[in-house]
């Protein structure tokens, strides 16, 4: 599974790569390699890390931040869910805006008269394809994997005061989430999870 940790990307490749920060260590403390020498030799195994290194994860084409939207409107750079969904093919991958009440921590919200109900948190879904899901919620940033079969359900219900999203069940081995996609992004969720099209809610 890629990578999800939050670690510089040396330390992250040193994981990575075992031995590379302990022949660097070598190298440095070694009384016959000159100052250039090591450089050579570090720079050598930079470019050998950099081959191995994980791609970053991309905002897919529905989640946007503030640069996106400025790059679209100036046709700088517009991304679409066709190119997402070629690029996760080739082994992208992507972040999706997720809302959920129920991934990770469970947050209690305070309505009045002594009743409490669960406060939908802002995260982030990292998916790629034949891959677990990682939920990371940005406000603590603590991650919560999810594993398969998975499935993807369409509900009835509006996200209050954004038409981008909407609400969906996913069914994961450990049980079943609401969580609030973007439309855009959708799609490619489904790809992700091998999934050929959204389920239908079922009627109650």
């Amino acid at each position: 599974m890629p990578s999800w940790d939050a670690e510089t990307p040396s330390r992250r490749l040193g994981r990575r790569l075992p031995g590379v920060e302990e022949s660097s260590q070598a190298l440095r403390a070694s009384p016959v390699v000159s100052s250039a020498g090591f450089l050579r030799a570090h720079v050598l195994t930079v470019k050998i890390i950099a081959m191995t290194a994980p791609r970053a994860a991309r905002r897919a084409a529905g989640t946007q931040n503030v640069t996106d939207v400025l790059l679209a409107m100036t046709f700088i750079r517009r991304r679409t869910p066709e190119r997402d969904a070629a690029d996760l093919l080739r082994g992208q991958v992507f972040e999706v805006a997720a809302l959920s009440r129920t991934i990770g921590r469970t947050v209690l919200l305070n309505i009045g008269r002594g009743r409490q109900v669960q406060h939908l948190k802002i995260g982030s879904l990292f998916v790629a394809q034949g891959q677990p899901l990682m939920w990371r919620e940005r406000r603590t940033g603590q991650e919560t994997v999810l594993n398969g079969p998975f499935t993807l359900t369409r509900l009835d219900k509006k996200v209050p005061l954004n038409g981008r999203l909407s609400f969906y069940e996913l069914t994961t081995v450990d049980g079943s989430h609401e969580v609030a996609l973007p439309k855009k992004d959708a799609p490619l969720v489904l790809i992700a999870i091998g999934q050929d099209s959204l389920e239908p809610q079922a009627l109650s």
